[in-house]
């Protein structure tokens, strides 16, 4: 299955089409404490082929995700955490796997969470990462994107990036450090 993105600015998080739905615990390193907060793991994304998340043909991703930007909309929501094969700044492309973390804290400064997200295929081309904290709950469960107030991971003017070109775990930390202004 591909997944296209075309919201503008590429911001559209598909997750709703991601084929697993088993659960994960995400950590809150802040208290250093496991936090079973009922994610849903969507990280194998259904991309055509017969690999899952358990075969050696196939990467993961693991890192921290914490905040620089203050949150305007309460800073507890669901964190949307994808990686996509294009930039979502200029168009978006297909999502490669996805995770959501279920009711993140993100109010008291130090807070963090751990994510993974398995069953990435690996390419030879740099591949986008991106999380956003849906805080005001209204994102759209079939197309899900981050709005005014919700916080974004963001490098400067893009998205975080990565090569992953091998079938091996990869570590990849992000910080929601903008605050989306429309």
């Amino acid at each position: 299955m591909t997944l296209a993105f075309s919201r503008p600015l590429g911001l559209l998080f598909f997750l709703a089409a991601c084929s697993s739905a088993e659960p994960v615990t995400a950590t809150d390193t802040d208290s250093s404490a496991s936090v079973d907060t009922g994610e849903t793991q969507t990280g194998d994304t259904d991309t055509g082929s017969s690999a899952d998340s358990g075969s050696s043909s196939t990467a993961s991703l693991s890192g921290t995700i914490d905040r620089s930007a203050e949150p305007s909309n309460g800073g507890v929501g669901h964190l949307y955490v994808v990686v996509m094969e294009e930039n979502p700044m200029t168009g978006g492309g297909d999502a490669l796997g996805a995770v959501i973390i279920e009711n993140a804290d993100f109010t008291s400064s130090g807070a963090s969470y751990d994510y993974t997200i398995s069953g990435i295929e690996p390419g030879t081309a740099e591949v986008f990462v991106t999380a956003f904290l849906d805080d005001n709950a209204n994102a759209d469960a079939t197309e899900p994107g981050p709005d005014m107030g919700d916080l974004v991971s963001m490098e400067g003017v893009s998205f975080p990036s990565i090569v992953i070109d091998q079938a091996t775990a990869y570590d990849l930390d992000l910080t929601l450090s903008f605050s989306m202004p429309f």
